[in-house]
């Protein structure tokens, strides 16, 4: 500042008061010594502590959800409803799915449905585009890199992302749950032929047995 006259340079320190304690000012300095009527170094000082804690906060809300976002079991995904373009994806979808961060980012999410699901999804995309408070819940199934299908339960709920109206996908699966539920069906349905089949058998040896009685 000193060896550019004319120069204005702004500045953000933390100084201590008289009391002991710290608080953020910022300084403008401003060089008017080739100025005759000034001869000097002018420097206004602000007091912007309030908003530095207030950016303090934000931040650390910032990381917070980022953290929450990253590390949350379930698999997320941030979408564009308009074009469907996937926005962000956390390290759980990315250890699901198999695609690595830049191939999910800009990816269509309606890749990821399996086409027996695209009319229902597409149906749904359509309500979340009319109505960005609508938030739904249901059973699907997607598709992973490798072709694998998968059983999910997928929530879709509006956020603000950058300052514009997006969504969120919350997949959570559940593909060993419905083959559980799967294998225990099947094997209810062959337990009750097996009764149904010993009825008849049953019922079978005690009209022969009549029968030979009655012979």
């Amino acid at each position: 500042v000193v060896s550019n006259p004319g120069e204005t340079t702004h500045l953000e320190l933390r100084v201590q008061k008289k009391s002991g304690s710290f608080i953020w000012v910022e300084i403008t300095f401003r060089n008017q010594m080739n100025n005759s009527y000034v001869g000097a170094i002018i420097a206004n000082f602000r007091d912007i502590n309030e908003r530095k804690i207030a950016e303090g906060l934000i931040k650390s809300s910032e990381e917070k959800y980022r953290k929450l976002f990253n590390y949350n079991p379930l698999s997320l995904f941030v979408w564009n409803p308009d074009n469907f373009e996937i926005l962000e994806v956390n390290e759980s979808a990315i250890s699901e799915y198999g695609y690595n961060r830049e191939e999910f980012i800009g990816m269509s999410v309606v890749d990821l449905v399996a086409p027996e699901y695209k009319n229902r999804f597409m149906q749904t995309a359509q309500k979340i585009k009319s109505n960005h408070q609508f938030i739904t819940s249901y059973t699907s199934t997607n598709l992973k890199k490798n072709g694998e299908v998968i059983h999910i339960f997928i929530t879709y709920q509006p956020i603000e992302y950058f300052g514009k109206r997006v969504n969120l996908a919350m997949v959570n699966n559940i593909t060993e749950q419905v083959l559980l539920e799967n294998q225990l069906t099947a094997e209810q349905n062959l337990k009750q032929k097996e009764i149904t089949r010993a009825v008849i058998t049953a019922q079978e040896q005690e009209r022969q047995h009549i029968s030979r009685e009655l012979h």
